[in-house]
């Protein structure tokens, strides 16, 4: 995983392995001996998270995480289960969830959930982790996470009506007998880095 892992880092930054090793002080054989399957110690992996201002956990594929700032706090938030519907709606079950690492700032979040579905786009895509601060309302435009008449949605809110980004799907209009309330205010995706 080591191998492959710095070789994504080097495309991005449009450098070759024996560019890193050299930078960090090793030789170009050693670049080679990574590539035959040999793992760095210690000291060697501090020098090139360092370099890549990654951590040694993204570096040997422990965590998709990337940390970017040494030092960086890491966060927690609770994951739900059950996802929200950029469509037509899901059933909801929040009884199942799990704490999730996140090396990013979740300040005002409470928890968060996933998406599912395309009526969002381009702004949330399906997959996508939500961070979402709890509350009773949101103000109109807004993104939230809505219950309607059971069905769990991320949506925004116009007057009267649930609406989506993406210009294939109609409003959701509000009718006087629907069960509808707001579970969050919708903060922000989260920046899960893909693995290698």
């Amino acid at each position: 995983m080591f191998w492959e892992r710095l070789n994504v880092l080097c495309k991005e930054r449009g450098i070759k392995p024996n560019n890193v090793a050299q930078a960090i002080g090793a030789s170009t054989a050693t670049a080679t001996k990574w590539k035959k399957g040999a793992v760095p110690n210690g000291e060697t992996l501090v020098n090139i998270a360092d370099y890549f201002e990654c951590s040694i956990d993204y570096l040997m594929g422990r965590t998709n995480y990337r940390s970017v700032a040494l030092g960086s706090e890491v966060n927690y938030i609770r994951l739900y289960d059950s996802s929200v519907s950029a469509g037509t709606g899901l059933d909801i079950d929040y009884t199942t969830s799990e704490e999730i690492e996140v090396n990013e700032d979740t300040e005002g979040a409470d928890f968060a959930v996933r998406v599912s579905g395309d009526s969002m786009e381009p702004r949330f895509y399906s997959g996508d982790i939500v961070l979402v601060e709890s509350t009773p309302s949101v103000e109109v435009g807004e993104i939230g996470i809505f219950i309607l008449n059971g069905q769990a949605f991320i949506k925004e809110l116009g007057r009267g009506e649930l609406i989506s980004l993406n210009s294939r799907y109609d409003p959701l209009r509000i009718k006087e007998d629907d069960s509808i309330y707001c579970q969050g205010r919708v903060i922000k995706v989260l920046n899960m880095k893909k693995g290698a």
